[in-house]
Formats: C-alpha cells, structure tokens, sequence
C-alpha cells in the first residue's frame, strides 16, 4: 500500500492499528520492527508531498518489546537502553510504499473500513458471528 493510500485510509476511518511489515527494517531507523504493532493516531499531508504518521505503540508494549531487537547502543534493545518507545513520528513520501499493512487479512481490513467510533474488533466480530448465526436459524 502506498503512503498516500495510508492517508487516505484515514482520512476515512480515523485512527487504526497497524502490523509493522519487514519493508520498514531495510532503511529506516526507527522504532518499529518486523510484526510490532501500533495504531496510527494522526496524519499529516506536507507541502513536500510527504505525509506524516503519528504511531502510538503504547497499547501494545508486552507484544513489542518481546521483538525488539538489540540496535542500539552497547548493544542494547530499546527498552534496555531506557528509551521511550510509547510513540513515534515517520515521515514518508506520498508514493513510498507504506512500511505497515492494515491487518493481517481481510476480516480485519473490513473492520477498520465499518467500525464505528472506538468499537474495537473484538465488539465487531462478536456482531459479525451473531449475524452470521442469525441468518443460518
């Protein structure tokens, strides 16, 4: 997905979690690594054709940190070298390929598209099932 598909992805839905993908690893320095996740909180659309995404891996800290890898000084994961690891800013331009996916399949790339206001997936599937269980009565 490129970046400004990201954008406009949220321009629709609001904020939305993310699974960071291994095309973040080669080339940026940053946070996030292979399979962390985090919700993206704001975005940002800049004059230079870059947008900014605001990430926030806060919710998800136990996950995380269990990725982290040691790249930092003396050898060090982020957590061990003390530093804060709860938000980040990245900027990319508008047709990079974004570094994150939406979810790891489709039923979870509708959730982010029907939701409503700050129902979590876990509510959205709960209706799905009974949908689902209702039509088959």
């Amino acid at each position: 997905m490129k970046a400004i598909d990201l954008y406009a992805l949220f321009q629709r839905t609001g904020s939305f979690d993310i699974i960071v993908s291994s095309d973040v690893i080669s080339g940026y320095e940053g946070y996030g690594e292979e399979g962390m996740r985090g919700t993206i909180t704001s975005v940002v659309l800049d004059t230079d054709e870059c947008i900014m995404f605001e990430i926030d891996y806060s919710a998800y800290r136990d996950h995380n940190v269990s990725l982290e890898t040691s790249n930092y000084s003396d050898n060090k994961t982020a957590t061990q070298a003390g530093i804060d690891t709860s938000k980040e800013k990245i900027w990319l331009h508008i047709n990079d390929e974004a570094m994150v996916t939406t979810g790891s399949n489709h039923i979870y790339q509708e959730y982010v598209l029907e939701r409503i206001g700050s129902e979590t997936y876990l509510s959205w599937l709960e209706k799905k099932v009974l949908a689902l269980q209702n039509r088959q009565v």
